[in-house]
């Protein structure tokens, strides 16, 4: 094992109940000079402090010898005892809500944590939950809206958000009297934001319904879904959440325990193949398999799960941002109240990306599975996600996408880019023009049009110049300035999208080195990052020359990072690394950690910012066309709610700003820590009824 001591602490006692050999490793890794202040931190931030707490009790139980520090002992009892208030309270409230709408005729189905702390786990303090999760049918939304709004829950963002309920698959819902969050989904996994049947991704909500079962809690029931069902949907939103929270690995972990042999693995296999995900559970279970050594009834890489490439790589440069842009729409509607036809503008750019989105990643799935017919050795692809936050046609619908192959497949690719359309432009540049139909209403006046520009990059300099070396992502203000200028300079709403691929080809000690120093160059998603260089080192059969790697590392600056990586790679392997791998690398000064950055963290709790909502009214302003128009929409002619919207949010925040301006010799800005972050540390006596 090379994770750091506290990692693997927390590895080990991340479970529903400690095994011999995980209690022995736990007893031994307690014996060492630990980072309390880390440990705490990282249980906290990733959802796993309660049992924590178990488990450590555990271990002292058995070895009375064993000393923790009293302070971090206190803290992680007030966490549990707190937890175990909380979630019984989240349940009276789930009982409160199935109450009422068992009386309206309603079906509502359980999901993740409020199943798993009632079934797997054997207390149900053990597994925190932030908020309440079910399922209904879409019919029932008005009439579900309206029963719990007598209950005090209303939804979020605002009572009105038309293109979400249009588009999106869930709203949140709050109670403010004692800050209860419901998570109301009517659909599952929907990463695409398709709801004309247009996406490459169908998971079929209406098979959770058809197999689900019904579960008593306390004094009432709901529905829960199938073992099978219910682990595929835990598997695949442990990689919606990118890997960054190790709470997720728990529950998967305490699943396959709890249901053992009445898990239908077959079924299971079967969903995956039928869904085109077979990498998404492949590598969830993986980790599950490597982290806490739980052996599975059946060979992973033996299995139809074994997958041609890392589909989730292209998850993020192509749908991150979708969620946020069909936010935007409802945030702009109800803050700046655009002209309708400006409105109606702002949807089509959000729908055309939503379209070109789905289309992309069927043109580069393709483009993969070309490749594979070719025996191609390695498909690996790498990217950042999208910024793009609201609906301007001046902003980059993607960031650059990179895939990467052996130096000696590029006769291979020319094929496979020739085969799929592409025209070669240059020895080295080729591109599709690609038109789209569509049966989205919003887009039936505009062609979808999406252009991929694809180029090779032949060294590893080129890479790690663009990739790892490269200023970090645009800021949301130098994007709200390019999207005000680009308002001014309007594109067509039917211009084409621009999707940039670069080819790298590099040889197998390259691909190493890059993959390696991405894992130690980052500490968030690091986990994530982890499944490129498994991929890699899974699929290449050859000898990788570790000296070169090494030396490789040090002339590109990167030898450190390499390091981590390859250390960190190491316990998830088929084959750990030989020893004097490591002896290519000077020392690191501690084993690389894993668990110090989460999807969730104090961050979470920082505000929207302050000038949102006027720069909507700026970018609508621009957006409109026609001096008239414009004047239209100043002065609100017409539309009383338009005028009034206009001029409450400029005279707000000439407040607000003046406010800022007088106070800020004096005002400190709170930092959050990772307790405050760690809802149930609050005592419940402190959350309201």
């Amino acid at each position: 094992m090379t994770f750091s001591a506290e990692d693997q602490l927390l590895i080990q006692c991340a479970r529903e109940k400690l095994n011999r050999c995980a209690l022995q490793a736990a007893s031994n890794l307690l014996g060492q000079d630990l980072d309390w202040e880390y440990v705490l931190d990282a249980a906290i931030l990733h959802g796993v402090a309660p049992l924590l707490y178990r488990s450590l009790d555990q271990v002292r139980g058995a070895h009375e010898d064993i000393s923790i520090p009293t302070a971090i002992r206190e803290t992680l009892k007030h966490l549990y005892a707190n937890n175990v208030r909380r979630n019984q309270r989240l349940y009276n409230t789930l009982g409160e809500v199935i109450g009422a709408l068992e009386a309206e005729n309603i079906e509502v189905l359980g999901l993740k944590d409020i199943v798993l702390a009632q079934t797997v786990f054997s207390d149900i303090g053990l597994r925190p939950m932030g908020d309440i999760d079910i399922l209904i049918h879409k019919e029932d939304y008005d009439r579900f809206a309206a029963c719990i709004a007598d209950l005090g829950f209303s939804p979020l963002p605002s009572s009105t958000c038309p293109y979400l309920l249009k588009y999106a698959w869930a709203l949140h819902f709050r109670r403010p009297a004692d800050e209860l969050w419901l998570d109301v989904q009517w659909g599952v996994l929907q990463l695409e934001w398709d709801i004309y049947g247009e996406g490459n991704f169908d998971l079929e909500t209406d098979r959770m319904w058809r197999n689900a079962h019904r579960l008593r809690i306390e004094d009432y029931e709901i529905l829960a879904p199938k073992p099978e069902d219910m682990l595929f949907h835990l598997c695949m939103h442990l990689e919606g959440h990118r890997y960054a929270e190790l709470i997720l690995f728990s529950d998967i972990l305490a699943f396959i325990h709890h249901y053992g042999e009445e898990i239908d693995w077959s079924y299971f296999i079967t969903l995956g193949k039928k869904y085109g995900v077979e990498a998404s559970l492949y590598y969830t279970l993986l980790f599950v398999e490597r982290l806490f050594h739980c052996p599975l009834p059946f060979s992973l890489s033996e299995s139809d799960l074994a997958p041609d490439y890392f589909k989730a790589d292209l998850f993020a440069p192509l749908f991150d941002n979708l969620t946020t842009l069909h936010g935007s729409l409802d945030e702009i509607s109800r803050t700046a109240a655009p002209l309708k036809d400006v409105m109606d503008r702002f949807e089509q750019v959000v729908r055309h990306q939503a379209v070109c989105s789905m289309r992309g990643y069927e043109e580069l799935d393709n483009l993969a599975s070309m490749l594979n017919q070719f025996e191609t050795e390695i498909i690996l692809f790498d990217s950042r996600g999208s910024t793009k936050a609201f609906p301007s046609r001046a902003l980059p619908e993607f960031p650059e996408i990179y895939m990467f192959a052996l130096q000696k497949a590029r006769p291979c690719v020319e094929q496979a880019l020739a085969t799929c359309g592409f025209v070669e432009r240059t020895a080295s540049e080729y591109v599709k023009r690609g038109v789209y139909a569509s049966v989205d209403p919003a887009l039936s006046e505009i062609p979808v049009r999406l252009d991929i520009h694809a180029s090779f990059l032949a060294s590893l300099d080129a890479v790690l110049d663009l990739q790892i070396a490269s200023p970090g992502s645009q800021s949301k203000k130098e994007m709200a300035l390019q999207a005000l200028f680009g308002a001014l300079r309007p594109k067509g709403v039917d211009a084409a999208a621009t999707m940039t691929l670069n080819v790298a080809l590099l040889t197998p000690e390259e691909m190493v080195v890059y993959f390696a120093a991405r894992i130690g160059q980052r500490e968030y998603e690091r986990l994530f990052k982890l499944c490129d260089l498994i991929e890699f080192l899974r699929r290449y059969p050859g000898e990788i020359r570790w000296q070169a790697v090494a030396e490789l590392a040090i002339v590109h600056d990167v030898a450190p990072a390499v390091h981590v990586g390859l250390l960190a790679v190491n316990p998830l392997l088929d084959q750990p690394f030989p020893a004097e791998i490591f002896s290519f690398f000077e020392p690191l000064d501690a084993p690389p950690r894993l668990f110090n950055w989460a999807r969730y963290g104090p961050g979470s709790l920082e505000r929207y910012t302050s000038f949102k909502a006027l720069f909507y009214c700026m970018f609508s302003l621009a957006s409109t066309e026609g001096l008239a128009a414009k004047l239209k929409y100043v002065l609100g002619i017409s539309d009383q709610r338009r005028q009034k919207v206009i001029w409450m949010t400029c005279a707000d925040h000439a407040v607000r700003l003046g406010w800022q301006i007088l106070t800020s010799p004096f005002r400190k800005k709170r930092e959050y820590t990772v307790k405050d972050f760690a809802y149930w540390t609050q005592p419940e006596s402190d959350m309201g009824p």
